[in-house]
């Protein structure tokens, strides 16, 4: 796992990367700065999204990137970067970006899981980079372990929630009415005519 339990730091990547202090204030406060630090990830073949950890790291989805050693990463307001993809884990669904210094101070991570009927927010890139810094909210429906052998063949615990995601929101943070990132969004799950049935996972 690119992220090992750890109170005050996570090793990532071969990296030592200090854990940027929980914020205590509410989410709608956090928004703006949140916004700057959440950037659509940019491949030949498509695209997600992502979040920056600390300055020059970011984390998205393997699926997202997988195949490319560099993507471009792209920032609410048009500004780009190149980014070098520089771990991944496929079964964790997990990779981890590098660019150069960005100017920003990396989004808090809470280790600690979320419960139940806890409030919770998703910013990311539905459908394409047009629809960039879209936000929506939902609750947490379930805490659960999920095996999937099919398409990304993940495995693990992940956080369910009705919250809306698409195409493209893959990769991007879901964060707690603090503005705590807590998840990865992962994959939405469809009912048997393909369409979204509100079943949505999170690393």
């Amino acid at each position: 796992s690119l992220f090992p339990e750890a109170k005050n730091s996570s090793a990532v990547g071969g990296q030592n990367i200090p854990q940027v202090p929980l914020k205590s204030g509410t989410f709608q406060s956090a928004l703006s700065e949140l916004q700057t630090q959440v950037v659509t990830v940019l491949t030949a073949g498509g695209g997600g999204s992502g979040f920056f950890i600390t300055d020059r790291l970011l984390l998205t989805n393997e699926h997202v990137v997988n195949g490319h050693k560099t993507v471009k990463i792209k920032f609410h307001g048009n500004r780009q970067l190149a980014a070098e993809v520089v771990a991944t884990d496929a079964r964790r669904d997990i990779a981890l970006l590098r660019t150069e210094p960005a100017g920003v101070s990396g989004l808090p991570l809470r280790l600690d899981p979320p419960q139940m009927g806890d409030r919770v927010f998703v910013l990311g890139s539905p459908l394409d980079d047009a629809l960039e810094g879209t936000l929506t909210s939902g609750i947490v429906s379930a805490i659960r372990d999920y095996k999937d052998e099919g398409r990304y063949r993940l495995n693990g615990k992940f956080i369910q929630s009705d919250v809306t995601v698409n195409h493209g929101n893959s990769g991007g943070p879901m964060f707690d009415d603090k503005g705590n990132v807590i998840g990865l969004t992962d994959l939405g799950l469809s009912g048997q005519d393909g369409r979204a049935i509100g079943v949505n996972l999170f690393i």
